[in-house]
């Protein structure tokens, strides 16, 4: 990071530097949707193995997977335990993901 001199306090400047912060917080959050969407469908695909032996396709387990996390995180949160790192946001979105698809298989029933 470059140290600002006092011939660099000019409003082009500032606002060069504004827009260059913005485009890596945009690129922070296009990265963050991505992994959010690849531990979906990973989390969604090792359920549907677990549960019934297969898949349910990329979009699918993609949404068995965000869905799943959301269970597996409040499930988690009721029992005192969080994750901090991505192999404890898939594990958290794999259990879920189970627990959603044992839900969904008794309601076919």
């Amino acid at each position: 990071m470059t140290t600002l001199k006092r011939s660099d306090c000019s409003i082009v400047t500032l606002y060069g530097w504004l827009q260059q912060a913005n485009f890596h917080n945009k690129l922070r959050i296009i990265m963050g949707i991505i992994i959010w969407l690849l531990i979906g469908a990973v989390a969604g695909w090792l359920a549907g193995n677990i549960m019934k032996g297969g898949g349910f396709g990329v979009v699918g387990n993609i949404v068995v997977g965000i869905v799943g996390s959301v269970i597996g995180g409040f499930v988690f949160g009721l029992l005192g335990f969080g994750s901090t790192s991505m192999l404890g946001s898939l594990i958290t979105a794999v259990v879920g993901a189970v627990i959603l698809l044992y839900i969904v298989s008794i309601v076919k029933k």
